[in-house]
């Protein structure tokens, strides 16, 4: 067996639902796919723990660009997320909702959280996620065979998002289609009832692909609808890991005093992702 596509990710910038759906997809083609999260889950070296596992499909969700520099440059997918949003997202998650299981550092920023203010806690937030936002700074974004993606784009239109990417690693197999794709990609958002039909269609006719119909059962599954327990994007339930699954939440918790800090420390990031194109933003 050999690597045959890669998914690099970032903390709070939707992980877990990314990693869920490759893992699915996978199981229906046919292919081996596994999840690293730290260079714990790899001590051998990153190459060496594909082999070892016999890996066909990687999901490493807190890519660090440095460890990758001897792995073979397969088809893979990079996602970043505005980093004033990874801020808000992780200081809810962190506050309440995070899993802290073999994350020793969580427990005692969580205690701190719930001792400080809003406004308290989200510098207190900064300094805690600057890792993940350095690691986003720190990526090559010129890396062969590699497609840039923003989570914001993702999330927005999966259906649209997911055939781009399988279709990137070249995995979609549009030869068997029941339904016109024109129709198919008519079907969102996924609580339609063609969508709902098609969640046991599509199978796969062979190894290592995945017709439209099975991805678009897969990404119904896990809608944020479906994930949240029946809440649309923009309902917030602060102690859900899907706490309100919309894009500029910033917005609505940054003040003055953390718009000028977050421009000193991490402006440069925003310009370089593209979320912003100068720092006269506010």
């Amino acid at each position: 067996m050999r690597l045959k596509a890669a998914y690099f990710g970032h903390h709070k910038c939707a992980s877990s639902w990314i990693d869920t759906i490759l893992s699915e997809a996978c199981k229906e083609m046919g292919l081996v796919h596994g999840r690293f999260a730290k260079p714990d889950h790899f001590p051998l070296g990153l190459e060496e723990q594909i082999q070892t596992k016999g890996l066909e499909v990687l999901s490493y969700t807190n890519a660090e660009y440095f460890l990758l520099e001897d792995l073979p440059e397969v088809p893979s997918i990079h996602v970043v997320r505005d980093p004033r949003d990874v801020i808000v997202s992780g200081y809810f998650s962190h506050k309440s909702s995070h899993p802290h299981f073999q994350w020793e550092e969580l427990a005692p920023h969580r205690d701190k959280l719930n001792h400080l203010s809003l406004d308290e806690g989200l510098f207190e937030e900064f300094d805690f996620s600057s890792k993940y936002l350095n690691e986003m700074a720190g990526w090559n974004y010129e890396r062969n065979n590699t497609l840039q993606i923003k989570m914001e784009d993702l999330t927005h239109d999966p259906f649209q998002g997911f055939l781009t990417v399988f279709d990137h690693f070249g995995f979609l197999d549009e030869s068997v289609v029941s339904f016109p794709m024109r129709i198919l990609r008519a079907q969102l958002p996924f609580h339609n009832r063609i969508a709902t039909k098609l969640r046991c269609r599509g199978v796969c006719i062979r190894k290592g692909c995945i017709t439209a119909e099975a991805l678009l059962g897969i990404l119904y599954r896990n809608s944020f609808k479906v994930l949240a327990g029946g809440r649309s994007p923009g309902q917030t339930n602060e102690k859900s890991h899907y706490r309100k699954g919309v894009a500029g939440d910033w917005r609505n918790y940054f003040g003055p005093k953390h718009i000028d800090v977050f421009k000193e420390r991490f402006g440069d990031l925003l310009i370089q992702l593209g979320y912003e194109t100068d720092t006269s933003w506010s």
